[in-house]
């Protein structure tokens, strides 16, 4: 629920009822935001046509969450300064 709340600017694809997180981001393939998230260690499992799939375990801590919750929100930062070149 933590990471659930950290990434309430990105469409979650289910409600947060286990360790599982289903992410979709609409401006990117899942090939292209699981290599992005790669870049910043971070590994996701693709789902759908744009969603990954992040799975939480019991040995990851607060610090790892805060990790991918900065890798989501570099992520938001570089999808809008790159909407703000094309307009």
């Amino acid at each position: 629920r933590t990471l659930a709340a950290a990434l309430q600017n990105f469409h979650l694809e289910h409600l947060v009822m286990s360790n599982l997180l289903v992410v979709q981001v609409q401006a990117m393939t899942t090939h292209e935001l699981a290599a992005k998230l790669d870049d910043d260690g971070i590994r996701v499992i693709l789902f759908s046509a744009n969603g990954v799939r992040l799975a939480i375990y019991h040995d990851i801590k607060h610090r790892h969450i805060k990790r991918v919750a900065c890798a989501f929100a570099k992520l938001t930062n570089t999808l809008y300064i790159s909407g703000l070149m094309q307009s």
